[in-house]
């Protein structure tokens, strides 16, 4: 919904967006977005109009009234604790008696070597697409970056304590 607090647009418009502005913290797929679209006006929280562009037929989606205060009532709810689960911390936490330690090993590396290839494509987009983020959305995407580089850390820091522990 908060795509639509500023503007109407199509769920195409919509999914364009977020993969420019918040796809460094979500994955979004028209699919979600299309059935979210269809929920929230049975919800008669949004309302669509199909209009032609370009020849073609195009539903635009525009938030209702409703769905405005739905959406400035979700701001004033307590905010709920981050659940940090990532598929690599569930994957580490059982790969002991799995796997060789040089395995092990070999996946934080390639773990680590995934983080900073992330991190590449976040700074291009940073680059490219800078204007159409406002401050609080800079800072989200900061955070993000931020977040992959303290994982990098992190396993670093693991996979140098793994490494002496061989040498011991």
């Amino acid at each position: 919904m908060g795509c639509l607090m500023k503007n109407s647009l199509s769920g195409y418009q919509i999914q364009k967006f977020m993969n420019i502005t918040t796809n460094f913290c979500n994955s979004v797929k028209y699919g979600s977005i299309h059935l979210a679209l269809k929920n929230l006006e049975n919800e008669n929280l949004v309302t669509s109009e199909e209009v032609t562009n370009n020849g073609r037929l195009t539903k635009v989606y525009t938030i209702t009234e409703q769905g405005k205060i739905a959406f400035i009532n979700y701001y004033k709810e307590p905010i709920k604790s981050d659940i940090f689960r990532t598929d690599m911390g569930n994957r580490l936490f059982f790969v002991d008696n799995l796997f060789s330690r040089q395995e092990i090993m070999l996946f934080i590396t390639e773990y680590i070597n995934q983080l900073q290839h992330e991190i590449e494509q976040l700074e291009q987009i940073k680059n490219k697409e800078l204007y159409l983020m406002d401050n609080y959305q800079l800072f989200c995407f900061k955070l993000s970056v931020e977040r992959r580089r303290c994982y990098i850390q992190m396993y670093t820091r693991l996979l140098k304590e793994l490494q002496q522990q061989d040498n011991e």
